[in-house]
């Protein structure tokens, strides 16, 4: 609507200047809609379009706000990108994972992570890197959060072995902003910004008793990644106090295997053996080289994790002799009532049927007889979906709601 809108405030301007209207007042809104259709994303980009194509009431606006640009732009991209976060938000952490891996690679053939991951993998198998148990520890955290049963990965060994190359496209999987990463050194509120909304935690290179004397007190460690609750130190400037919190989602570490828990001033044995309870050692111990460039690809990075807890899950059923257990959701939503029956009586095929569970979960729907013909139509894979394919959905749909 950003052009729309424009396009209105000028229709309105021309009036206004003919004399057939009274000149509305340049507002946010306005502003907001010409940083989103102009691609204005910074604050001399703006200023530059101001003073050269801006009207005098948008001059006079810009002007009166040139302190505060930066957190306007920021207003704006957040407004712009409204639909995409509601409709992730509307997914759980597990369900966002599965979404990317079924999903094609946008870099496409000169996309670098995968064959980088086979490479890192490959050379780490003697040392006890084990592909399909991380994509396990990862796959569970994600789905439960930690716990003393379900404890955080930590990627251990020396620089350039590929630790911070295997996790890095979390940051894409979840938004940058969404991601908790690693708190300053000496930080006295480490753990202010845990309080907004983030979705994943990811801690590249993190030092379990360094920070423990000076930044993340052992106790907060621990209960941190126990999913216990614990209190959330703030500046009482700007608040009441203390926030009470607890973390129940997913969260991955990287660390120099070096005196990782060598203990240090007040952290004593005894905090160092507490600390490694909570964590799942993964070692990663060969040196590889060219990882500098590898793309950061969400795609590649979590079709290897739900592929390899499928193959763990379809192993251990085979073993017990036993099915495999159903794709787990972190929000404990076992899917949409009757899909599974709707997709085996319309013989959809698995990957696009996957697919349209996904986006049906993504709306909120809880039974396909709420669902009405548009509903589906509207789902983002039924547009690639054949001729037939549709046409056996659509006859295997069950009557529709009542308005």
């Amino acid at each position: 609507m950003a052009p729309v809108w424009k396009r209105r405030r000028e229709e309105n301007e021309n009036a206004a200047s003919a004399g057939f209207a009274k000149k509305a007042k340049f507002t946010k809104l306005d502003l907001t809609a010409l940083i989103l259709e102009k691609g204005l994303t910074t604050k001399a980009k703006l200023l530059e379009f101001t003073q050269d194509h801006g009207s005098a009431s948008m001059q006079l606006f810009v002007n009166s706000w040139q302190r505060t640009l930066k957190e306007l732009l920021e207003d704006a991209r957040e407004w712009g990108n409204a639909r995409e976060a509601a409709k992730a938000e509307r997914e759980s952490d597990w369900d966002l994972v599965r979404r990317f891996g079924i999903s094609a690679c946008k870099i496409g053939p000169t996309c670098s992570y995968s064959e980088a991951a086979n490479r890192i993998f490959t050379a780490n198998e003697i040392h006890g890197l084990s592909r399909e148990k991380l994509a396990v520890a990862l796959r569970d955290i994600i789905v439960h959060g930690p716990s003393k049963t379900t404890r955080v990965p930590l990627l251990v060994g020396p620089t350039n072995t590929g630790k911070t190359t295997l996790i890095a496209p979390f940051d894409k999987v979840y938004g940058f902003n969404k991601v908790f990463h690693k708190p300053a050194l000496g930080s006295k509120y480490a753990l202010r910004n845990l309080l907004k909304e983030k979705r994943f935690l990811m801690w590249d290179d993190y030092r379990p008793v360094e920070y423990g004397e000076q930044t993340v007190p052992v106790n907060t460690f621990l209960s941190l990644f126990t999913g216990q609750p614990f209190e959330v130190q703030m500046s009482q400037s700007f608040n009441d106090g203390n926030e009470d919190f607890e973390w129940r989602r997913g969260c991955v570490m990287t660390a120099k295997e070096k005196d990782l828990w060598k203990p240090r001033g007040e952290v004593d044995q005894e905090d160092v053996e507490h600390m490694q309870t909570r964590c799942e050692l993964f070692p990663c111990k060969a040196k590889l080289r060219n990882l500098k460039d590898t793309s950061c690809c969400p795609h590649c990075m979590c079709k290897w994790i739900v592929e390899a807890a499928a193959e763990h899950d379809n192993r251990q059923a085979q073993m017990s002799g036993t099915s495999p257990p159903q794709p787990q959701h972190s929000n404990g939503d076992d899917g949409v009532n009757g899909f599974a029956e709707l997709v085996q009586a319309a013989r959809i095929p698995p990957a696009i049927a996957e697919k349209l569970q996904l986006d049906l979960v993504s709306l909120g729907a809880a039974d396909v007889g709420e669902l009405t013909l548009g509903d589906w139509q509207g789902c983002g894979v039924f547009a690639s979906m054949k001729p037939l394919e549709k046409r056996r959905l659509i006859v295997s749909l069950p009557a529709p709601p009542q308005p």
